[in-house]
């Protein structure tokens, strides 16, 4: 199989600080958001100029509270953790940012710092993961939206997610554990979520995969 591919634009970032994470954002009009880990800086790329913007008024007030950053695939939402236990939800073409509170009352040991978040593409569900044994799902409230202005705080639920007894997951603090996550859809079971880890236990090779499924709405 052959792939031609051609460069459309190129540019130099002027900065002397290298950025970590590149990412899509937005639909209407996309941008190039560069964020830093774990999230003390965020700035808009300009392409070709390399020119950046360092001020987005909904979400640098909250940079350097962020634990964590991740934004749906389709490049609609940008998804921060804040140090104080609430999620952040960010529209980049309305420019509207949503809170979701309750996280901090389901963690013991908040000062962890090893977490993951993912959510689907309408933000309907987000999971996030504490370390490598801890797992939460939060459940939009039915009837709510993110693109309405005047409220800052979803409604929703927390679920705390039970791995089977038995299930092989990675040592605790273990630093070489890779973790990654997907929503998608499916035909016969609607929309589900997966979330694999990859580590070492002795020689081996280890993949320990949670999957969710979610009842289909009429």
């Amino acid at each position: 199989m052959k792939i031609d591919l051609e460069v459309l634009a190129s540019t130099e970032i002027r900065r002397k600080k290298p950025w970590p994470r590149i990412i899509w954002i937005g639909e209407e009009q996309e941008s190039l958001l560069l964020l830093d880990a774990p999230g003390k800086r965020v700035s808009v790329l300009y392409v070709p100029s390399g020119k950046t913007k360092r001020r987005l008024s909904k979400i640098t007030p909250l940079v350097e509270q962020v634990k964590c950053f991740t934004s749906t695939r389709n490049g609609r939402y940008l998804l921060g953790l804040l140090n104080n236990g609430e999620l952040f939800i960010w529209h980049k073409d309305k420019d509207i940012s949503k809170f979701i509170a309750g996280f901090d009352r389901l963690v013991d040991d908040f000062s962890e710092e090893n977490f993951h978040i993912n959510a689907s593409d309408s933000c309907s569900h987000i999971f996030v993961s504490v370390g490598n044994r801890q797992f939460f799902l939060w459940a939009m409230e039915k009837g709510e939206t993110i693109l309405r202005d005047k409220v800052t705080t979803l409604k929703g639920t927390w679920h705390e997610v039970s791995v089977p007894t038995g299930m092989e997951l990675p040592p605790l603090n273990a630093r070489e554990t890779s973790i990654a996550s997907v929503f998608y859809e499916n035909v016969s079971l609607g929309q589900c979520f997966q979330c694999s880890m990859v580590f070492n236990s002795d020689c081996i090779l280890c993949v320990a995969t949670v999957v969710l499924s979610f009842q289909i709405q009429h």
